[in-house]
């Protein structure tokens, strides 16, 4: 095969895959909601017939220092599972048990009563929708 030949290979494949990623970005919808004075955020990603029958609904909680933009592209649950509400949450700075003691990167709480609860409040307002 020549070398343009396997140049326009490869440019075809980037732009399947940039157009596959924007196709993915496109059924994560951002919200917002507020809990004790903050603000917290998730990615949601629901089908069509979520308003009209029940759906199951799955979490993806990101590692410490992760995102939930990152869990959504890693874990992919709402590829693997269309019919499922799939809401990958974001954590907040929080101390990690390994490392970073200071708590700048994002996280969960350890354990109920850990950071006030915050996060179990914030998973709490999801179960009330």
């Amino acid at each position: 095969m020549s070398h343009s030949g396997i140049k326009a290979i490869l440019l075809a494949s980037v732009c399947f895959m940039a157009n596959h990623d924007r196709a993915i970005a496109a059924e994560l919808v951002p919200h917002q909601w507020k809990i004790d004075g903050g603000t917290r955020e998730a990615l949601l990603a629901a089908p069509a017939t979520a308003t009209t029958q029940p759906s199951p609904v799955v979490f993806g909680f990101h590692g410490h220092g992760g995102s939930m933009k990152n869990a959504a592209r890693s874990f992919r649950m709402h590829e693997q599972w269309p019919d499922a509400i799939s809401v990958y949450m974001q954590g907040l700075p929080t101390p990690g048990q390994i490392t970073d003691a200071d708590g700048k990167k994002p996280g969960w709480q350890k354990e109920k009563g850990d950071q006030q609860d915050r996060d179990l409040k914030f998973f709490k307002q999801h179960q009330q929708r």
